[in-house]
């Protein structure tokens, strides 16, 4: 009776949590910024590697380049005046090539840095400042209580199950306990098994930013999109390992409930909506059977 009675709370609870989530997230139009404590730098532009084809249409001539194929709108880029269709040639002095060593250059440049780019527009070379930004968070909203809500919305995937240390585990795998996070389970196709990791791996960095925690692993694959290749560092059999792994998008909005040992996951298709980094802070009452949850 006391099991059937905790399970129709907990439905209850979910329930009504999710109803919240989706009354809020229809509801409102503001947006309100996030902190992160990702430090990457962000550009916001799609680009392209040049074929020997495209960079003869576009005269390059024996210089290398990359096609911005599309900007994001309020984006650092777009604030400078970079347009689809532009050739990147130079980023801070240095001719650029491969896509993914370019996006590693932008990503590891400091925030509120200006860098100069040379590029090249309808066949004439100009001179580009811009000044490197923080890349949006995708967190639709969230907000700390006894229990709070976070929206992830599709963030690329690892295909990972993962469990942060305790002591225990932390001393049989031979790593600190605020070290990284043990691999559970490994999804079956996922760019996880496809780059060689295996559940008993302890992810220890995302490129250059430390895993300690679930949450630190969600917040660092915010910053990259689908096609992404990530450095991941971890610990097997208590030696330290890196494998590049190319990142896969989700066509799923990640619902995910923390707070007071309460942690599920609920996979949601929805249509677009006002993207909300950080809800204010509020109270709701649920009213069921007298009672308020």
């Amino acid at each position: 009776m006391e099991v059937s009675m905790f399970k129709h709370i907990f439905s209850f609870k979910m329930f009504n949590y999710l109803l919240v989530a989706m009354a809020f997230l229809f509801a409102t139009q503001s947006q309100v910024q996030a902190q992160s404590r990702s430090k990457k730098g962000w550009l916001g532009v799609g680009i392209q590697e040049m074929t020997p084809s495209m960079s003869k249409d576009y005269k390059l001539g024996n210089r290398t380049g990359l096609l911005i194929t599309s900007v994001v709108e309020d984006s650092p880029a777009d604030d400078a005046g970079l347009r689809e269709d532009d050739v990147i040639l130079t980023f801070s002095g240095k001719a650029v090539e491969l896509s993914e060593e370019f996006s590693r250059t932008v990503r590891k440049t400091e925030r509120g840095t200006k860098v100069s780019l040379l590029i090249m527009r309808e066949g004439k070379e100009k001179k580009v400042e811009v000044t490197i930004g923080k890349k949006k968070r995708r967190h639709l909203f969230a907000w700390n209580d006894d229990n709070n809500f976070q929206f992830f919305m599709g963030r690329p995937q690892l295909g990972v199950q993962v469990h942060e240390l305790n002591g225990d585990l932390a001393e049989y795998f031979k790593i600190n306990e605020d070290d990284g996070v043990l691999i559970t389970e490994v999804t079956e196709d996922s760019p996880a098994e496809a780059a060689g990791l295996k559940a008993g791996d302890v992810i220890t960095m995302l490129d250059d930013e430390k895993i300690s925690s679930h949450e630190d692993l969600i917040e660092a694959l915010e910053d990259y999109e689908d096609g992404d290749v990530a450095s991941v560092q971890f610990v097997r059999k208590g030696k330290s390992q890196n494998v590049e792994v190319e990142l896969e998008g989700s066509d799923f909005n990640n619902l995910h409930f923390f707070g007071s040992g309460l942690h599920k996951r609920i996979r949601l298709h929805l249509p677009n909506a006002p993207r909300i980094e950080i809800a204010p802070k509020m109270h709701f009452e649920f009213k069921g059977r007298g009672k308020a949850i």
